[in-house]
């Protein structure tokens, strides 16, 4: 679009005025307008159909459809690495759990037997 200033604007007005006459500038006003009017129809009308012609509106929702697509993807693929570090994790902690709960060879076994009292050894003897 043409940046038009208020002093270009009115420069031009001035200029019109002398050139044309103030009795003949409301009518030049009227066909300038006018032009104006039928001017913007006419590119409005032109860009409709070039629009319509290269399908503009199918390659708008084309280029919707594959930033949609674009996002899905990203999310699925945070997912799925969230659920691989989930898993990794849980294998971790089962692992974890799996040493802890594995028996010890190196344990002294006089530690894990309970010691014999003199009331069991009594009875160990034979009568």
């Amino acid at each position: 679009m043409l940046d038009i200033g208020f002093l270009e604007l009115l420069l031009v007005f001035i200029v019109a005025l002398l050139v044309i006459g103030p009795k003949r500038m409301p009518e030049a006003v009227r066909a300038v307008l006018s032009l104006t009017r039928t001017l913007t129809r006419s590119l409005h009308n032109a860009r409709r159909e070039v629009e319509r012609q290269i399908g503009a509106d199918d390659i708008r929702r084309q280029l919707h459809n594959e930033e949609v697509m674009r996002s899905l993807n990203e999310s699925k693929a945070a997912i799925e690495n969230a659920i691989n570090e989930t898993g990794s994790e849980l294998d971790r902690i089962k692992n974890s759990v799996a040493d802890a709960q594995s028996p010890v060879s190196n344990i002294d076994p006089s530690l894990v037997e309970p010691q014999k009292t003199a009331q069991d050894k009594t009875k160990d003897q034979p009568a």
